[in-house]
Parts: structure tokens; sequence; C-alpha cells
């Protein structure tokens, strides 16, 4: 990895306006060469945040480091909104903040929910694409029977707590909104907060896991369940229809070989439809503070830029 270094430029970039009359903001983080290699990384939920690690994946004095907080995530404002807050939007924000850079065209790198916004994004912008590297690749898909099986305990806590009647998952997610729309000191909306972020340790396999304040857990409990709620605003299987338009891309491809939350087969069967594709599976999980997924994704980023 590299040394750690500070953003050379903060902004609070405004893309929209809601109803109520308050404007969206993104928080955006310029670091390594303003003159640099372009270069944006897209993170992960919906509802995380940027983390500074990632400013280290890459060569701070070739690359100009591109890092944004999604709508309603991190220091974007309003927090954890979610009208105007659809996959869509966030493809626009991307344009937006590429022409606010005044670059024609970057490298778009991101990892789990961040892979599949990437692929998204060069699918409906091709010519402003130079390349892909992504990890956990997800592949929206509604293939979740690992986690499940692992934490089938956990999942009945949740059936019991939102009192479901059916195992649909549009009553589940319909009752998860409603709780988490309830006042934040109650007990009922409480409880399923923690129940939501209890596999959040299984992230991390080979690293320590990363703590979240409530802040942090409210926000990827509302926004991820409004994605995931409307199959994040795309139809299903869109990104392998519509690979044809980015098969040409260089693609850089890493994923963890005990990656429980975005399963090793959607990485593989993703390579094979790349023309030119760097395929790589370590000895990780699926976060991008596994050590050996680090390395690669280092290793990845100075390949690209030779």
């Amino acid at each position: 990895m590299y040394p750690k270094i500070k953003p050379y430029v903060t902004k609070h970039l405004q893309v929209d306006t809601l109803s109520s009359g308050e404007n969206v903001t993104l928080y955006i983080e310029c670091s390594g060469n303003p003159k640099g290699y372009p270069v944006v990384y897209l993170h992960g939920g919906p509802g995380d945040r940027i983390n500074p690690h990632v400013r280290r994946l890459y060569n701070p004095k070739k690359y100009n480091i591109i890092m944004f907080d999604q709508r309603g995530c991190g220091n974007s404002k309003p927090s954890y909104h979610t009208e105007k807050n659809t996959t869509q939007h966030l493809i626009s924000d991307m344009e937006k903040i590429r022409e606010w850079l005044g670059c024609e065209k970057w490298l778009v790198t991101g990892g789990s929910w961040g892979s599949s916004l990437a692929l998204l994004y060069a699918q409906a912008h091709p010519a402003r694409t130079t390349g892909l590297i992504i990890r956990g690749i997800y592949d929206l898909s509604t293939d979740t029977c690992v986690m499940d099986s692992l934490f089938a305990d956990n999942k009945e806590k949740m059936d019991t707590l939102l009192k479901l009647k059916t195992d649909k998952d549009s009553e589940r997610y319909r009752k998860t909104n409603r709780v988490l729309k309830l006042p934040k000191k109650n007990k009922t909306r409480k409880q399923l907060l923690n129940l939501l972020s209890e596999d959040n340790g299984t992230h991390a396999i080979f690293s320590t896991p990363a703590k979240e304040s409530a802040h942090e857990k409210e926000t990827i409990a509302v926004i991820g369940n409004h994605y995931e709620q409307h199959h994040y605003f795309v139809p299903k299987n869109i990104i392998y229809k519509n690979m044809y338009k980015i098969k040409h891309l260089p693609c850089y491809i890493v994923n963890g070989r005990y990656d429980i939350v975005t399963p090793f087969h959607m990485a593989y069967k993703l390579k094979k439809m790349f023309t030119t594709c760097h395929f790589e599976i370590v000895k990780g999980g699926h976060t991008v503070m596994e050590p050996e997924i680090t390395k690669a994704l280092v290793k990845a980023s100075d390949d690209f830029i030779r």
C-alpha cells in the first residue's frame, strides 16, 4: 500500500433539490496528483461511506484519486434521504462530478455494491470509462443462500420481530421500511438495527471488522432497504444483458475466496464476459480491508497506469 495521504481538496457539490426545497449535496474528496490520471472509487452498501484506506490503493504521484459519499451517505446531505435516490440518480451524479473535475474520461473502480454501480455506470457511459478495477463482485441477483444458511437464526429473529405472515421479500421490505420510520428511541427499531448489523463481522475474515456508529447503521439500513426493495431500480440481469457495451474495456477483478456476501461464482461468471480481464482470487473475505485484497488492488492500479 502507498503511504497515508490527506485530500488536497474537499467539496460539497450540489446536484439536486428535494420537494421540500432542501438541496442534495455530495461530499467529495480529491487526493494525490491534481494533474494525475483520474480514478473514481465507488463505495459499497448501498448506504456505506468513503474509507480513507482506499486512497492508499493508488500511486499518489500518478493518480488523481476521486472519492465521494453517495446520496444520503456519509457526509453527503441530507442524511439517508430516499427521495430522488436511485441508481439512475447516482450515475447522473458521477457525470456531474466528472464534469466538475473537468476530465474527459476516468478509470472507474469500486467494491461490493460499488462494483455493481461501476459496471452500470460504464454501461451507461462506455466512452467516458477507460477501464474498471472492481472487487467483491455483486451482480444484483437475489442469491443470498450462503448468508441465509449461515444466519438462519438471525433471519428467524428478524421475521419474528417484523411479525411476518409470509416469506415474501416484498412483505419483509415493506415492514422493515415501516419499522425504520419509527422514532429513533423506539425499542423495536433499535432491535431491528442491531439484527441488520449482526452479520457485518463476517465481511472481514483476515482483518478486523470495522466499527459502525449508530448513525452509520441507520444509513445502511434505510438506504440499503430502499434499494433492495426496488431491485436497485434496474431490471433483473441487466448487468449481464448489457455486457456487450463494455466487454472491450480492460478490467481487473479481485475477489476473496471466502467471500460469503458476494459469492465467488458471480465474479467468475462476469470475468468470462470481458475480452480482456485480469482475474485474481485471493485469500480473503469481502471487505477492502482484507490484506490480500488490498495487495491485489494496489497491484491492479499499478498495472493499469503502466
